[in-house]
C-alpha cells in the first residue's frame, strides 16, 4: 500500500488561460457591478451570496463513533471543531501538529507561562482528551505531500478507517503587497492550499467520504495586507464539490470570538497580544525607552516617550517643520529592548517599516516595544517584535514589525569602491529637498561614491548617549547610499532583511560603507547593504521612492490605522464562539451544499475599509469661490492630498491622466478654452488660475499643436511628435533632464484637448506639424523625435521637408514599432507572448494586458469620459492603417525599451524602409513607462548622445 501511494502526486489544478477567456472575464466585469468572476469551459460565472436555510439537521450529519483526522487540530478553530466531533458525536480524533509537543507539560507551563503558544496547545489537547474519546496526536508537516502520505499510511496500517478529514492547518502572513516576500507567501499558502491539494488527491484515491476545508471570509472581504492568505483560501474555495466519491465541503468562516487568526489579529491591534504577565520591571537607560518588563517565556515590553526635545526628531524635520523620527531609530528600539532583556547580540530579520512616526509640537508620543515569546521551546526560536506609538486621544499604532532571530544578511565589510570614485561634498543634497537637518547630521568626511558602492567617515558621537544604532550616523550611511540610486524623489526605508548591532559605535569617527544591489523590477524600489564601522549592519535595506514630501506627510497613520480597532472589537464581541462553530459545522454538512459562508457578523461590518476621511482643511489662500480656490480644490480632489498655491504639478506626482481630468473640470466650471497642455505652461495652482482668468496663458499666435515644453537654449531645438494617445505631457520628465541649452518642443495631436476633430491622415498631421515647427526654426536641418507612432509622423515630415528642399539631420524614435499595419496575426501574437514571457517572465505581459483592458473599458464607456474623450489611441491606429510607407533616406536612432512589447518579436525590423543609418540603443523601462521619472535621466543621456554629433 505504501509503495502505491508514494508514487502518487497531487494533480495539477492550474490551467493555461486563453486570450478568449480573458476577454470573457473582462466582458463579465464590464456587464456587472463588482464581485468575483470565473470562467469555466468558456462560460463566465459571477459569485453571488444568498442566505440559506440553516435549520438544525433532522438526523446526525456525522456518523456517531467514527474516526476523523483534523489537521492543525491543536490550533484555535481546529481544536474547537475536533472537540465538537468528540463531545457531540463520540468520534475518535487524530490531530496533527507541525511541532512536537513538550515532553513535560508541567515544566513547560512553569517555564513559559500560560499565554505561550506551546502551553495553549497543551491546554487544548487536555480539553479534547477530557471528552473521553480516543485522541491520537501525530506530528506531520502538511506542507510536505510525502509527510501527508506517510501519515495516512500509518493510520491505515493501524486499522484506522477515516470517516472524514477537517483541514484546519494554516498560517497568516500579513504584509503590504509591495513588501510581501516569497517566505511570507510560502508560509500562508503551503499548509493551507498545498495541504488541501494533497488531501484531495490522496483521500479520493483511498475512498474517504468527506473532507471539510476551513476557509475564511477573507475571500469576500479582501482585507488589506492579506494577499497571500486570501490566495490560499481561494484555492480551498475552488476545491469545493465532488471529487469522485470524495465530498469536499468548504466553509468560509467569519471571525471567531476567542480563537483563530482573526482573534489573534484583534489582540495585536488592541494591544492585548498575550505576552504573559510581566514578572519584573526595571529602569532602562535610553534616550527614548525608560523601562523594560520581562515576562515568562522570554516576552519583553519596553515603554518610553518621545517629544521634540529629543534631537533625533527635533533635528530631522520635513520642510513644513513636522518632526519625524528617522526610520533607523525605529530599528534601534527593538535592539535596545532585547539588549535590556539580556540579548545584546540579537538579530532582527524581516523588518517592515509600516508608517513614519511623526512627533508634532508639543505632543508627547508614548512608545511601546513588544517582543512576543518564542514560537517553540527550542533555543533561538523566532519571535515577533513590533514598535508601537500612541498620541493623546488615539489608540496604539504599529510602526514597525519584525522577527527576532535569523542570520545577518551578507553586507559589505571592506570598502571596494571602484578605482576612480567620485568625491561627494554633500551626501544629503537630494534629501534636503524634503528634510531639514540639524548639527548631528553635519561633519561627514572623505565621502566617495562609485557606480554601486560608496564610502565615507561619519562624525564622532557622544559615548554616553545610549544609542546602539546612532540615528544620525546610520541615516547618513543611508543618504550616502541614496546617491547610488537612479532618479530624483524622496527615498525612504521600507523594509530590512536583517539588522545587527554588535557593539556601540566608536567616538572617534565611524567608517560607512554602502553597496547597492543590482536587481531588476520596480524602478521605484532599490536595495542597499549598509555597514557602519562593523558595529551596525543593515542587510537588504529596501528603499522606496515617494512622489513627494507631501505624500510622506499624508502617510500619518493616526487617523487611519486606529479605525481597525472598533472593527475587531465588533468581531471579539459578536464573533463565532467555539460551541457555535461546532453546531454550525453540523448544519453546514446537513445542507448538502459544497460551500457556505458562516458568520455571526454581517460581512459589511467586518470590512476593514474605513469610511473616506473628511476633506482636508483649506490650506491655500484665496476667498471661497475664487478661481484659485477652485483650481486647488480640483488638484486636491484628483491627486488625493493637500496642495499649496505654488506647488509644481509634476514635482508633486501629477501625471497626464490627472492633467486631463483637472483641465476638463476647469473647462466645465469656467467655460474657458483650455488645452490639455496647460499644465506644462502653468504648472502651479497660482499660474493655472491666472491662465483661467485670462491674465496669462499661451501666445495666441502660436499654433495650437506646438507646445513649448522648454523654449530656451542656444542649441537647435528637438521637435517631439506625440504617441498614439495624442498628448505630449509625458515629455515633461525628459525636458527636465536634458541640458539647459537644449530647447524641446512637443507636437500634440489636433483633438487631444477634446475641443477639435483629429486629423484624419498621417500626411495631414505631418503638414500641420511642419508648418508649426517652421514658426520656431524657419529652415533646416531639423532634429526630430517621435514616441511610438510619433516616429512614423516624423518619417512623413522628413519626406515632406525633403520634397520642399529642406533636410532632417536625424530622427530619434522612442520605441517606435515597425509600421503598425504589420501587426502580427492572433496566432503569431500568442507565440510572441509565450516567447517573451519565457525569456522575461510574466511581467513582460503586464502592460500589453493593461492597455488591452483600457481599450475594452473605453469602448464600454466605463472609463472616465474626460480621459476617454482625449485618448486618441484607437483613432490613431486607424489612421496609421491607411498610411502608405515609402523609403526614407534619413539617419535614425531607435531608443528601444529594454522590456520589449510582448506581442512583437524582440526587434522591430526596420530593414527596407529606412535607407539611412540606423542605430538601435536599449533604454530602461517598457513601452508604456518609457518617460517615467525613474527612467528620465537614462533616457535623456541617450538623447544627448544621439544629438551630440549634429551639434558640432
Amino acid at each position: 500500500m505504501s509503495g502505491t501511494h508514494e508514487e502518487r502526486r497531487p494533480r495539477s489544478y492550474i490551467a493555461s488561460v486563453a486570450e478568449a477567456d480573458i476577454r470573457r472575464v473582462v466582458d463579465a466585469l464590464l456587464a456587472g457591478d463588482g464581485g468575483l468572476f470565473s470562467v469555466r469551459a468558456g462560460v463566465a460565472y459571477r459569485q453571488v451570496l444568498r442566505p440559506v436555510s440553516f435549520e438544525p439537521p433532522g438526523r446526525p450529519p456525522v456518523a456517531p463513533g467514527g474516526s476523523w483526522l483534523v489537521t492543525g487540530g491543536l490550533g484555535g478553530v481546529g481544536a474547537a471543531l475536533a472537540r465538537h466531533l468528540a463531545s457531540v458525536h463520540g468520534c475518535s480524533i487524530v490531530v496533527t501538529t507541525a511541532n512536537a509537543l513538550p515532553s513535560d507539560p508541567s515544566a513547560t507551563r512553569r517555564r513559559l507561562g500560560a499565554h505561550h503558544p506551546s502551553v495553549r496547545r497543551l491546554d487544548r489537547l487536555a480539553r479534547l482528551r477530557a471528552t473521553g474519546v480516543h485522541v491520537r496526536v501525530e506530528q506531520a508537516d502538511v506542507t510536505d505531500p510525502g509527510a501527508v502520505v506517510a501519515l495516512l499510511d500509518r493510520l491505515a496500517g493501524d486499522g484506522v478507517v477515516l470517516d472524514g478529514v477537517i483541514h484546519a492547518a494554516g498560517a497568516i502572513a500579513d504584509r503590504p503587497l509591495t513588501l510581501l516576500a516569497q517566505a511570507d507567501i510560502d508560509r500562508a499558502t503551503r499548509a493551507k492550499a498545498g495541504g488541501a491539494l494533497t488531501l484531495v488527491t490522496e483521500l479520493e484515491a483511498r475512498g474517504v467520504a468527506n473532507l471539510v476545508l476551513v476557509s475564511s471570509t477573507s475571500t469576500q472581504l479582501c482585507p488589506a495586507g492579506q494577499a497571500a492568505y486570501i490566495s490560499a483560501n481561494s484555492v480551498l474555495d475552488a476545491l469545493a464539490g465532488d471529487h469522485g466519491d470524495l465530498r469536499v465541503v468548504t466553509v468560509n468562516w467569519g471571525v471567531w470570538e476567542g480563537d483563530g487568526g482573526a482573534a489573534a489579529a484583534a489582540d495585536r491591534a488592541l494591544g492585548t497580544s498575550g505576552t504573559g504577565p510581566i514578572t519584573s520591571w526595571s529602569a532602562l537607560q535610553h534616550p527614548i525607552l525608560h523601562e523594560v518588563g520581562i515576562g515568562r517565556g522570554g516576552s519583553l515590553v519596553a515603554l518610553g516617550a518621545l517629544t521634540t526635545e529629543c534631537w533625533a526628531v527635533s533635528e530631522h524635520r520635513l520642510l513644513d517643520g513636522t518632526a519625524v523620527l528617522p526610520g533607523t531609530a525605529l530599528l534601534e528600539l527593538p535592539l535596545a529592548t532585547l539588549a535590556a532583556g539580556g540579548e545584546p547580540l540579537a538579530v532582527l530579520s524581516g523588518a517592515v517599516l509600516l508608517a513614519p512616526l511623526m512627533v508634532p509640537d508639543p505632543d508627547v508620543v508614548a512608545i511601546r516595544v513588544v517582543v512576543d515569546p518564542a514560537v517553540n521551546s527550542a533555543p533561538g526560536g523566532r519571535r515577533a517584535v513590533r514598535v508601537e506609538a500612541r498620541r493623546r486621544g488615539t489608540g496604539w499604532v504599529t510602526h514597525l514589525e519584525a522577527e527576532v532571530g535569523g542570520v545577518c544578511s551578507d553586507v559589505p565589510s571592506e570598502p571596494a569602491v571602484e578605482p576612480t570614485p567620485e568625491s561627494v561634498s554633500d551626501v544629503l543634497v537630494g534629501q534636503r529637498r524634503h528634510f531639514q537637518f540639524g548639527s548631528h547630521w553635519d561633519g561627514l568626511r572623505q565621502a566617495a561614491r562609485g557606480a554601486v558602492e560608496a564610502v565615507a567617515v561619519a562624525p564622532a558621537v557622544e559615548s554616553d548617549e545610549g544609542w546602539l544604532l546612532h540615528p544620525a550616523t546610520v541615516d547618513l550611511g543611508i543618504a550616502l547610499g541614496v546617491g547610488l540610486l537612479d532618479g530624483d524623489g524622496l527615498w525612504v526605508p521600507a523594509a530590512v532583511e536583517s539588522v545587527t548591532g554588535t557593539r556601540r559605535m566608536g567616538v572617534d569617527g565611524t567608517d560607512l560603507h554602502v553597496r547597492r544591489r543590482v536587481c531588476e523590477g520596480d524602478p521605484d524600489v532599490a536595495i542597499l547593504d549598509v555597514s557602519v564601522g562593523g558595529a551596525v549592519c543593515l542587510g537588504g535595506l529596501t528603499m522606496r521612492r515617494l512622489a513627494s514630501g507631501a505624500q510622506l506627510n499624508a502617510a500619518q497613520p493616526e487617523t487611519a490605522l486606529p479605525t481597525l480597532a472598533p472593527v475587531l472589537e465588533l468581531a471579539r464581541a459578536g464573533g463565532i464562539r467555539a460551541e457555535q462553530g461546532g453546531e454550525a459545522l453540523d448544519r453546514v454538512l446537513a445542507t448538502g451544499r459544497p460551500r457556505l459562508v458562516v458568520s455571526n457578523v454581517e460581512l459589511a461590518a467586518l470590512s476593514d475599509s474605513p469610511a473616506p476621511p473628511p476633506p482636508p482643511p483649506r490650506t491655500a489662500p484665496g476667498e471661497a469661490g475664487s478661481t484659485l480656490a477652485a483650481v486647488i480644490q480640483a488638484w486636491e480632489d484628483l491627486l488625493g492630498f493637500p496642495v499649496g498655491p505654488d506647488d509644481d504639478f509634476f514635482q508633486i506626482g501629477g501625471n497626464s491622466l490627472h492633467a486631463v481630468r483637472i483641465v476638463a473640470r476647469l473647462r466645465r466650471r469656467f467655460g474657458v478654452r483650455l488645452g490639455s497642455d496647460a499644465l506644462l505652461h502653468t504648472p502651479t495652482p497660482t499660474s493655472l488660475a491666472a491662465a483661467v482668468d485670462g491674465t496669462s496663458g499661451a501666445d495666441p499666435r502660436r499654433p495650437r499643436c506646438l507646445v513649448p515644453i522648454k523654449a530656451t537654449g542656444r542649441r537647435r531645438p528637438l521637435f517631439m511628435m506625440h504617441g498614439a494617445g495624442g498628448s505630449v505631457l509625458n515629455f515633461s520628465t525628459l525636458a527636465r533632464e536634458l541640458p539647459a541649452d537644449r530647447p524641446l518642443y512637443g507636437l500634440q495631436a489636433r483633438g487631444s484637448d477634446g475641443l477639435e476633430e483629429m486629423d484624419q491622415t498621417i500626411e495631414e498631421m505631418a503638414a500641420r506639424y511642419v508648418a508649426a515647427i517652421r514658426t520656431v526654426q524657419p529652415r533646416g536641418p531639423y532634429l526630430l523625435g517621435g514616441y511610438s507612432g510619433g516616429g512614423i509622423i516624423a518619417l512623413e515630415m522628413t519626406r515632406q521637408l525633403g520634397a520642399a528642399g529642406d533636410h532632417t539631420d536625424v530622427i530619434v524614435m522612442f520605441d517606435t514599432f515597425k509600421p503598425i499595419v504589420d501587426q502580427p496575426t492572433s496566432a503569431r501574437k500568442i507565440l510572441n507572448l509565450a516567447w517573451n514571457t519565457r525569456n522575461q517572465g510574466i511581467g513582460a505581459t503586464n502592460d500589453w494586458f493593461r492597455d488591452w483592458v483600457r481599450r475594452r473599458l473605453a469602448r464600454a464607456k466605463v472609463l472616465d469620459q474626460d480621459v476617454a474623450r482625449v485618448d486618441l489611441t484607437d483613432d490613431f491606429r486607424t489612421i496609421v492603417g491607411r498610411y502608405r510607407f515609402g523609403t526614407y533616406p534619413v539617419d535614425v536612432v531607435l531608443l528601444k525599451a529594454a522590456e520589449v512589447r510582448p506581442i512583437f518579436i524582440s526587434d522591430y525590423d526596420w530593414d527596407g524602409i529606412l535607407t539611412g543609418h540606423l542605430e538601435v540603443r536599449a533604454v530602461p523601462g517598457h513601452h508604456e513607462r518609457l518617460f517615467a521619472p525613474a527612467h528620465s535621466a537614462a533616457l535623456a543621456a541617450a538623447v544627448v548622445d544621439a544629438l551630440e554629433p549634429f551639434d558640432r
